[in-house]
C-alpha cells in the first residue's frame, strides 16, 4: 500500500477502482462490496463524491482540484481528505494506485 501522507509527492499518481467491484448508490450513500474479502463499505458524502470521480482513472491532482471547487475548500484540506480515503480504500482492496 502506498502512503499518501505527503500528497505533494504523490499527486501525479493515478487512482482507479479495482475491476469488477460491485457498488451501488442508495439515498446518496455509496455502498461498495468486496466479494473477495466478503466485506461491505459505506461511504460518506465526500467518499461517495470521490468514488464517483473515479469512473475514469484520474491523477490525484485532478481530484484535488475538482474537490476544492465543488466543496469550496482549500487544497490542503482536499489533500488530507483524499489521502485518508485512498489509504483506506487501497487497504480495503477496492482501489489501486499507479
Amino acid at each position: 500500500m502506498e502512503d499518501f501522507g505527503n500528497m505533494s509527492t504523490a499527486t501525479n499518481k493515478l487512482i482507479k477502482r479495482v475491476k469488477n467491484i460491485p457498488w451501488q448508490v442508495i439515498d446518496q450513500t455509496t455502498l461498495i462490496l468486496n466479494p473477495k474479502e466478503s466485506t461491505a463499505h459505506e461511504l460518506n458524502e465526500t467518499g461517495s463524491w470521490i468514488w464517483k470521480q473515479l469512473e475514469q482513472d484520474l491523477a490525484i491532482a485532478i481530484i484535488i482540484e475538482k474537490m476544492c471547487q465543488v466543496f469550496e475548500i482549500d487544497s490542503e484540506t482536499a489533500e488530507k481528505d483524499i489521502s485518508y480515503f485512498v489509504d483506506e480504500m487501497v487497504l480495503k482492496g477496492v482501489l489501486e494506485c499507479q
